[in-house]
């Protein structure tokens, strides 16, 4: 039981991650904003992809494209994700 919660975590967290951060990695903004903002759109896009899953009547086996379409937007911009989450993390120069 633990397990599975762990697992729907980290699948939870790769979805929002993977999904929001690709769209704003770009934007001159700062770190926390961007990492807030992508949060937004990750989960604004899960509601609107569930929504239409939901209204076309799709079978539940097409909601496994969600997680597909996170890895590939986090793919294309592996680089800017990566360095955009070390930012907020960085210590101040002394």
């Amino acid at each position: 039981m633990t397990l599975w919660v762990l697992l729907c975590l980290c699948v939870f967290a790769g979805l929002i991650l993977g999904l929001g951060l690709p769209l704003v990695a770009n934007l001159q903004l700062a770190a926390d904003e961007k990492l807030c903002l992508g949060a937004a759109f990750a989960l604004i896009a899960l509601y609107l992809a569930a929504f239409g899953i939901y209204m076309l009547d799709l079978p539940l086996a097409v909601f496994i494209v969600l997680p597909l379409a996170a890895l590939v937007f986090a793919a294309a911009r592996f680089r800017r994700c990566v360095s955009l989450l070390r930012t907020p993390f960085r210590q101040p120069d002394a």
